[in-house]
């Protein structure tokens, strides 16, 4: 909340010269795609800039797999991957005990980080510098 307050104030100063002014949906609107942006650059990039490329692999498969109810099946993202379950608990631990996921029940895992699986699903989300470089062909 805090975030998104900073940014819809930020926005209405550069935008609003009058004293007073009542911020309109439209200022709420960009606030808030402001405000989400700076969380991704500030707090989902660097958590996952230090994970290992396996386990960002688990996350993007995971919220690929989500249900209704914000769960993943675990065997469902093992699938995904083609690989058995065993071989992906490793990752899966290692999440768990950053406190990045959960497993609110057994064989079921839910994100824990708010907006996180959004955010591994995003096309421009790359996980090394290597492959940035080739897509844009540097």
């Amino acid at each position: 909340m805090q975030l998104l307050g900073y940014h819809l104030i930020l926005h209405i100063n550069e935008h609003i010269t009058d004293k007073k002014y009542s911020a309109s949906e439209e200022d709420a609107k960009v606030a808030i795609k402001n405000a989400i942006y700076a969380y991704e650059q500030k707090a989902l990039k660097p958590l996952l800039d230090e994970m290992a490329n396996n386990e960002k692999t688990y996350l993007l498969n995971m919220a690929k797999c989500l249900d209704n109810e914000r769960l993943a099946d675990t065997s469902a993202i093992s699938q995904r991957l083609g690989v058995t379950i065993n071989k992906l608990s490793k990752q899966r631990a290692n999440l768990i005990d950053r406190g990045i996921i959960a497993a609110p029940e057994h064989g079921k895992v839910m994100f824990c980080v708010p907006y996180l699986a959004d955010y591994v699903q995003k096309e421009e989300l790359v996980s090394d510098v290597v492959t940035v470089a080739r897509q844009r062909r540097v």
